[in-house]
């Protein structure tokens, strides 16, 4: 009997699911494969605890919050992460958020990026190798590596005298010595231990547990040959000396927790054998730290690595060129959150740039992409561009903030308030990058204008500005320190704009004219043009 193209599949499908049981790497495999160059799914759950563990209180070395979310990051990591581990995700969000300190470290960081996008075979290795430690209890393992007290269980001197009066019991009454009545309280007072500790003892065990499946992915990756220069595991092989010490520190943690059919939870009846392991294991890790530490970052900044290799397999990208000078030079850049993304360029020697446009022209699109470059160069040492050199700068950016419930300001006194903390930062020699969208919309236009000009005038002294504005008045008091640029409409395209940015100055006002694009009544456009024209605005042939 000849099968159908259905039955067939379904015959396939189920020889598939019946091998993938018995040889589960080939489920993995296949999982892996198919994650490969799509954007990631996982929630960010615990991915700063790293960066919090670890930050400097320097924002020039970081990205600061702000910056991080008025650039939208927290999209453009979870598109990047497809880490197999949370201790991956951990170390991909810190690296996005601390900037390198030479240009060495990121070239090196974009060299192995390309290795692992070159070598499909090293790369499902590591990660076939990283399966074991996806439990979400491992992204626990930082805050034992890093927070400044480790968290053992509570009262370690009565649990520990506790159970030396126990086992004292237990002996007397094998030896009939006191009556076997005293089991009783001995089970009832360990049962309260258990009872009582459970929660706290179930995570630190955890933990403890992740901390060891650590090691072992660490011993596994450091067995791993290649000639790809992929330095976290030449690290890691270079390490089996000290990890066979570390080892040892978990040794009966292991043990108790590999005791056959149950045994652990008899001996818990009798002693709290399971606390006092904790208690030994917690005691003996401070000797082992820096150890774990190193383990740690090489784990999960190979795990970090394949997934921005696998992010740039699918993104026109390039390596960033840096270097100390104040000059930034981006060709057909774009901004990675944008389906069909218009690319634009921008070149600027030792100036800044400020630039015009109607609102949706691509204005805040425009310095959001140059910033999130700029950023992506200092940090992963790529820029999503056909070509990029860019300034060894930091970043700092104010983008429309938004007014707070909470805190009662307005977005009008948030901005304020950010804009003060970039005049107090002093980059030195253009190494400080400031974003700011519209600065001061929040008030009329008299004092828009007047703050707007004095404030950015102030800044671009000691920094690289990038500013977008209404306000065409600002192009002629800028002009000796900025650049100007611009976006206009384009009545020959769909949607009126094109988002493509033109250089030079734009004298247009462009609100009446899109209000008329989009059907406002003709009574109302022709009364609009005649007041703006009484106050020196566009001329009512240009619009009715």
């Amino acid at each position: 009997m000849q099968l159908g193209d259905g039955e067939f599949a379904a015959v396939r499908a189920g020889m598939t699911v019946w091998l993938e049981s018995l040889f589960p790497r080939r489920r993995l495999l296949r999982e892996i494969r198919a994650g490969w160059a799509k954007p990631g799914e996982k929630d960010a759950w615990l991915a700063d605890r790293y960066f919090d563990l670890t930050r400097s209180g320097d924002d020039l070395l970081h990205v600061d919050e702000q910056t991080w979310n008025d650039l939208e990051f927290p999209r453009i990591f979870a598109q990047l992460d497809t880490t197999i581990t949370r201790i991956g995700s951990q170390c991909l969000f810190r690296q996005m958020r601390t900037y390198a300190r030479e240009p060495a470290q990121t070239q090196a960081l974009y060299e192995t990026f390309q290795a692992l996008r070159r070598d499909r075979d090293l790369r499902e290795r590591i990660q076939l190798t990283l399966t074991s430690l996806n439990a979400d209890s491992a992204a626990r393992v930082v805050e034992t590596l890093y927070e400044p007290r480790i968290e053992g269980p509570k009262h370690p001197a009565l649990i520990i005298g506790w159970s030396v009066v126990s086992l004292g019991l237990v002996g007397a009454m094998s030896a009939s010595l006191i009556p076997l009545g005293m089991a009783l309280l001995v089970l009832g007072v360990n049962v309260a231990i258990s009872a009582r500790t459970a929660s706290r003892r179930y995570r630190l065990i955890e933990t403890l547990r992740g901390v060891f499946e650590l090691i072992s992915v660490a011993e596994g990756l450091g067995r791993i040959r290649t000639d790809q220069p992929v330095a976290q595991i030449a690290a890691l092989a270079r390490a089996r000396a000290s990890r066979r010490q570390v080892k040892r520190v978990f040794r009966w943690f292991h043990r108790f927790g590999n005791l056959p059919m149950g045994l652990g939870i008899w001996l818990n009846l009798v002693f709290p054998a399971e606390v006092l392991v904790s208690i030994h294991t917690v005691n003996r890790l401070p000797g082992v730290r820096e150890e774990l530490r190193s383990m740690y970052e090489q784990v999960g900044s190979l795990d970090a690595a394949i997934a921005v290799a696998s992010f740039l397999e699918r993104a026109a990208h390039c390596p960033a060129a840096s270097g100390p000078d104040s000059t930034i030079e981006i060709e057909a850049g774009y901004h990675p959150l944008i389906q069909q993304p218009v690319p634009n360029s921008l070149r600027l020697e030792e100036r800044s740039a400020l630039i015009s446009g109607s609102n949706m022209a691509g204005k805040t699109t425009f310095i959001k992409m140059v910033a999130i470059n700029l950023i992506f160069g200092r940090t992963l040492g790529f820029c999503l561009a056909r070509d990029a050199r860019i300034p060894w700068a930091s970043v700092m950016a104010c983008i429309r903030t938004e007014q707070s419930v909470e805190s009662g300001k307005s977005r009008y006194f948030a901005e304020i308030e950010t804009i003060l903390t970039f005049l107090r930062r002093d980059g030195g020699d253009g190494h400080l990058v400031v974003v700011i969208d519209e600065p001061f919309s929040g008030t009329n236009t008299t004092e828009r204008v007047a703050a707007a000009k004095a404030v950015l005038a102030a800044l671009s002294r000691h920094s690289l500005v990038l500013a977008t504005t209404h306000d065409v008045e600002l192009q002629e008091m800028l002009r000796d320190r900025f650049d100007m640029f611009h976006f206009t409409e384009n009545p020959q395209v769909e949607g009126y704009f094109d988002y493509r940015l033109q250089r030079g100055p734009c004298y247009e006002r462009n609100a009446l004219k899109l209000l008329a694009e989009v059907g406002y009544p003709h009574a109302v456009i022709a009364e609009a043009v005649e007041l703006a024209g009484a106050s020196g605005g566009p001329a009512k042939a240009d619009l009715v």
